[in-house]
């Protein structure tokens, strides 16, 4: 009776910490996924806020481009030729090449965003323990078989002391051993 009681606590404490483990394993699994979920946000924000600077910027240098064409040709109203075209059209290249390179780092910046998600996905995964499930059946199955344990042992050692308590009143009344 008291092995079998011993084993409804073992069972009830065993399934437990099964139990104890799967809502851990679930806790760390939610705070893996909310942590990917901030780190993205945070990155998509970046990119975001990187890419509006550098399309001001493009788009500033582009106006100031304009602008500085339009004063050279307002300047030089009287100066015609084609020294005046060359400085424009060079002034122009130039102007576009800046604005092309900066359009350039944008993308690579978003490149470089992107793989850093996906490293966060990586990140993620790692960081998402594996969730076990309660196996009450196996738990069960380890009691019973405890128990069973128990019993036979019990048993083995009832029937031991059985034979001893015969060997010993036999051997007291005369009738077992000879000598």
């Amino acid at each position: 009776m008291i092995s079998a009681f011993s084993n409804a606590l073992k069972f009830q404490q065993a399934r437990k910490e099964q139990r104890n483990a799967r809502n851990r394993a679930q806790l760390q699994g939610e705070i893996a996924d909310k942590n990917y979920r901030l780190k993205v946000a945070q990155e998509k924000l970046q990119i975001r806020q990187k890419a509006k600077a550098e399309r001001d910027k493009a788009l500033y240098t582009d106006l100031q481009s304009r602008q500085g064409i339009a004063k050279a040709r307002v300047s030089a109203e009287g100066f015609t030729g084609g020294v005046l075209d060359r400085i424009v059209r060079d002034y122009a290249r130039q102007s576009g090449n800046y604005k092309a390179s900066v359009l350039a780092n944008l993308d690579n910046e978003i490149a470089q965003s992107d793989m850093n998600i996906r490293g966060y996905g990586v990140e993620r995964d790692a960081n998402t323990p594996y969730v076990p499930r309660v196996n009450t059946l196996g738990l069960v199955g380890a009691s019973a078989l405890s128990w069973g344990d128990d019993y036979y042992t019990w048993k083995a050692e009832q029937e031991k002391n059985s034979v001893i308590k015969e060997r010993t009143l036999g051997y007291t009344m005369g009738t077992g051993f000879q000598d």
